[in-house]
């Protein structure tokens, strides 16, 4: 990811089922500080378009086994409008072997001032998708408050 340019504060977003590959993504992402959107893979052209253009992702990650409902070619439409379109990453369910240098993990910050890493969509089911801006800590937060109330 870093040799493809991701970095601190770089929108990538993905539409991938969940794997160990999509979890060394996004683990890789969030140590290079990146932006994550995590795309529904029930979310089809509309809604894709729509959350690719509105983040102005620089990278769009899909899996190469049409496991989801997402073409590797751009469906007709999906990005009008937009400034340019993100590199299209087709991901495989190789991860990465041997070792490497790891990349420093962006700097701890307080609650306060907690960087924005990811955004989730909703469905957009009765009017244009609402992407909401999540740190690490509202996304921790939000898990330990349904742990408890699971119990």
């Amino acid at each position: 990811m870093a040799e493809l340019g991701v970095g601190e504060g770089t929108v990538v977003s993905w539409q991938l089922p969940t794997r160990v590959d999509t979890v060394v993504l996004s683990m890789a992402l969030a140590r290079l500080g990146a932006i994550q959107n995590p795309i529904l893979h029930l979310y089809r052209e509309r809604e894709v378009g729509f959350a690719l253009r509105q983040t102005n992702s620089e990278l769009f990650c899909v899996p190469g086994c049409g496991a989801v409902r997402t073409s590797p070619r751009w469906p007709n439409g999906a990005l009008e409008g937009a400034d340019r379109a993100p590199t299209l990453l087709v991901s495989t369910v190789d991860c990465p072997r041997g070792p490497r240098a790891p990349h420093p993990a962006p700097a701890a910050s307080d609650a306060e001032g907690s960087p924005v890493r990811w955004i989730y969509y909703t469905s957009g089911s009765t009017a244009e998708p609402k992407g909401v801006r999540h740190t690490d800590q509202t996304l921790l937060a939000g898990g330990w408050g349904l742990a408890r109330a699971l119990r």
